[in-house]
């Protein structure tokens, strides 16, 4: 069914400090754990931190995103991190 296509939006990756990347869905972060084929695997980035077990699948332009997290969005970590991708 492609016909709800146009809700797609591309997806949003920061820089990491050291040269990986996130993933960025409704303002949580998530950082690279596996690729499998199309699919690639992310891990809530306050996993080790809050001890969160948030996932997310990604495939082309599509995210599923499996449990919620644990804790709210770090906004301003965040936005620290959109401000140095515009540098």
């Amino acid at each position: 069914g492609s016909s709800g296509s146009s809700g797609l939006r591309p997806l949003e990756f920061l820089r990491t400090s050291l040269g990986g990347r996130f993933l960025v869905h409704e303002s949580f972060l998530y950082r690279k754990e596996k690729a499998a084929g199309e699919k690639v695997y992310w891990m809530c980035r306050d996993q080790a931190r809050l001890g969160c077990r948030s996932r997310a699948i990604t495939q082309g332009h599509r995210i599923m995103v499996m449990r919620s997290h644990c804790h709210q969005p770090d906004l301003a970590g965040l936005e620290a991190l959109r401000q140095r991708e515009r540098l």
